[in-house]
């Protein structure tokens, strides 16, 4: 009798070992292949869904909706394009003033002193510069 209980001890032994190594290979998957196949199968169906939705409403008026927000971002590129056009028009004359100052000055001042006098209208000028860059130019004729 023990020796029967000993068969059965090492048949239940053997028997998890045979299904751990059958776990460990993939067996649970593969008893459940139709379950997954089907989840497969729904989440297919549902991405199809999903796609003809999103056609249909790029199709429609959704992209319509857009617009407005689009129209938006341009008209502040816009702005800033002009702010920056008239940025450098100012820096460019205000460059000219400084020059004719220098010039003028150059009578009355020696080296050093205009070359002070330079670097102190240099400064303010790059004080008043607008770094900011636009994604595209707009002309200043389109309003």
């Amino acid at each position: 009798m023990q020796e029967l209980g000993e068969q059965i001890l090492a048949s239940k032994t053997n028997l998890q070992e045979v299904n751990d190594t059958f776990e460990e290979l993939g067996g649970s998957l593969y008893e459940e292949r139709h379950l997954i196949q089907g989840e497969l199968e729904r989440a297919l169906r549902d991405k199809e869904e999903s796609s003809k939705t999103l056609e249909d409403q790029a199709a429609g008026i959704a992209p319509l909706l857009l617009i407005p927000e689009l129209l938006k971002n341009l008209q502040e590129i816009g702005e800033s394009s002009i702010a920056l056009d008239e940025s450098e028009l100012l820096l460019t004359r205000f460059k000219e003033r400084d020059e004719q100052i220098l010039h003028a000055s150059s009578g009355f001042l020696n080296h050093e002193q205009l070359n002070q006098l330079d670097e102190i209208l240099m400064s303010n000028r790059d004080q008043h510069k607008i770094v900011d860059e636009v994604p595209f130019h707009v002309r200043p004729d389109i309003h």
